[in-house]
């Protein structure tokens, strides 16, 4: 029985971005980083001093629609990262 493939919904994606992003980014370029590509600035984001919260914490409203043009302009910059990619 094949394995049939993770369906894309905002949720996976938000988790794909932060993690794209926390490994790209030192804390004090992330903010530029994600103003850069696009996504809402939120009040009290920076959480338990962890980049991949304070990412998801900027898209956590998202909606889909916007979460993919998000995404797109993560892998245009970042092409080489498998988890936006799949």
């Amino acid at each position: 029985m094949s394995e049939q493939p993770q369906r894309t919904t905002a949720y996976v994606l938000r988790d794909a971005i932060a993690e794209v992003l926390w490994g790209a980014y030192k804390e004090y370029e992330l903010e530029a980083a994600c103003d850069r590509f696009g996504m809402p600035a939120v009040e009290g984001a920076w959480t338990h001093n962890s980049k991949r919260i304070y990412v998801r914490n900027r898209l956590g409203g998202v909606q889909l629609p916007q979460m993919i043009e998000i995404a797109q302009r993560v892998l245009d910059e970042h092409p080489d990262e498998e988890g936006l990619a799949e």
